[in-house]
């Protein structure tokens, strides 16, 4: 979480606060504009890791947290005048961490059956 404040926050240009609050406006501009779509992507991975980690230690309302700590980054931008507070960046931050919950997911339950069948041998 620190590398994410720390990514979010602290490598921002500051300025008056402004926001983008028109939703999809930037997945508009996905297929136009490299820059755009380099932010959304760097937006989702930026939580995969989080979504991981959070399934590994096994919180049941894991996706509250990266949506919540989203919003908070949001605000936090807003508020400040650094960046651009923007409703697409809590989607895509919130996306990277169902990716990352989900992909955790996915290999925990695939080490559990190669657990289970090579115990059988």
């Amino acid at each position: 979480m620190l590398f994410i404040g720390v990514m979010t926050i602290a490598y921002r240009e500051s300025g008056d606060s402004h926001g983008q609050f028109i939703l999809f406006h930037s997945y508009r501009l996905f297929f136009t504009k490299a820059s755009v779509r380099q932010n959304i992507l760097n937006n989702i991975w930026l939580f995969v890791p989080l979504g991981a980690v959070l399934y590994s230690m096994k919180r049941k309302w894991a996706w509250v947290l990266f949506v919540a700590l989203s919003i908070l980054i949001e605000a936090i931008q807003y508020f400040a005048g650094i960046g651009l507070c923007e409703i697409d960046d809590v989607i895509s931050n919130s996306m990277g961490g169902f990716i990352g919950y989900g992909f955790a997911a996915a290999f925990f339950c695939l080490f559990k059956k190669e657990k289970t069948l090579s115990g059988r041998s």
